[in-house]
């Protein structure tokens, strides 16, 4: 019997423990319609079985993963009753391999298999639960697993893939508005950057992708250039010594939140519309990127720029990382998205300059603080993780 969370799993045995099992752990309405999981029941459940030594990994070790929000993961019930309960579930945000073993405590004479995907598309999952035995295990998510799950809930990210158009925001502080004219002003002369072809990466050929690597690779000394001239006229040096460094990073803090544009979409990763007028930041943006990339790769042997192909085959249709430009280590597979690694911090900025500003969640100043310094410890901190002794020995 195989459960697959993702898309549907059902369980089936004697009708008073199924019936037993939908009171415990099963919402319903008023009028007996089932709503959600019990996840704090379910939680507590399997904890005490763990404790009391009821359920164990195949290593002999006692093993319990729960992370649960507290929302609700069901999309819908399909089918409840006596003999049988069955739900569609989009689980991608929450690890939850507490539920085989909680099956597994109430039904151990089924072989449980949960499938489960990461979050971010990066990994694959399958816990195993049989006879009080529990085991977790990588897998590669191919096609066929793909067609298991009908397609669903993986689909290209259309917010992304669209063309961007602008949106009114709250007006910048009044007491930022000085500092946000002068970065105003000097962007009114920066090159402005243009894919041979520009659109959203899932959707593109792998001919246009490869142009677009050639270009990107053949402008970038220029452009770099182009940026050390920019930062220049800001009294930041370039050169990544211990001052321009640090430099760099105020700069970024002080800066950042301008370049990026409020908008409907991200015309960052599809260079649509052009980066004219309120999107000319992001040429600065991408620049940022490559220069602490170039960087990253003069300074880590074994580094250089390359294209993300390390994503699992039954991703690859709609995952925005395939075929992207990164900073990798082809021998270990590491990468490093010093493009996500810049944006997603101005993105975070963008909002901290605006009124009411308080409003939006944000990491801690420190992070904000220190973007290219992060970003330019990446490699060191992959190496030392590398090199160090495997948990088991």
């Amino acid at each position: 019997m195989a459960f697959y969370v993702g898309h549907i799993f059902w369980i089936m045995g004697p009708e008073p423990t199924i019936q037993q099992f939908s009171e415990r752990y099963i919402t319903k309405d008023t009028a007996g319609n089932p709503i959600d999981l019990r996840y704090g029941v379910i939680e507590q459940d399997v904890i005490r079985a763990n404790r009391k030594g009821e359920l164990q990994t195949a290593q002999g070790e006692i093993l319990f993963e729960c992370s649960l929000d507290g929302e609700s993961n069901i999309i819908e019930f399909r089918n409840v009753t006596d003999t049988s309960i069955e739900f569609y579930v989009n689980l991608k945000n929450n690890n939850l391999s507490c539920l085989p073993q909680l099956f597994n405590i109430h039904f151990p004479e089924l072989t449980i298999h949960l499938i489960h995907d990461d979050g971010d598309y990066g990994a694959l999952y399958v816990f195993t639960a049989s006879q009080g035995f529990y085991l977790e295990r990588n897998a590669a998510f191919t096609d066929e697993v793909e067609a298991a799950f009908d397609g669903a809930p993986f689909s290209i990210d259309r917010v992304k893939s669209l063309p961007s158009k602008l949106v009114k925001s709250a007006s910048v502080e009044i007491w930022l508005r000085r500092r946000h004219r002068r970065l105003m002003d000097a962007l009114d002369h920066y090159p402005i950057y243009v894919a041979p072809f520009p659109g959203y990466l899932p959707e593109s050929p792998d001919e246009q992708v490869e142009r677009n690597v050639r270009h990107f690779m053949d402008t970038r000394e220029e452009r770099i250039s182009n940026l050390s001239c920019f930062l220049a006229s800001f009294g930041v040096g370039a050169d990544f010594s211990r001052k321009s460094t640090w430099d760099l990073d105020q700069w970024i803090f002080r800066y950042g939140g301008f370049l990026m544009p409020s908008e409907t979409g991200s015309a960052f990763t599809t260079g649509i519309p052009s980066w004219i007028g309120p999107w000319r930041g992001l040429n600065v943006l991408l620049d940022l990127a490559t220069l602490i990339g170039q960087h990253i790769i003069n300074t880590n042997p074994g580094y250089g720029w390359g294209t993300n192909r390390n994503i699992q085959p039954g991703l690859r249709s709609f995952h925005p990382a395939y075929r992207k430009l990164m900073v990798l280590r082809e021998e270990t597979g590491s990468a490093i998205d010093v493009f996500e690694g810049v944006e997603e911090p101005l993105a975070v900025l963008r909002n901290r300059t605006l009124k009411w500003s308080w409003l939006f969640a944000s990491p801690t100043e420190f992070k904000l603080k220190s973007v290219a310094s992060h970003l330019l410890s990446q490699a060191a901190r992959q190496s030392a993780q590398l090199s160090a002794p495997s948990p088991r020995g």
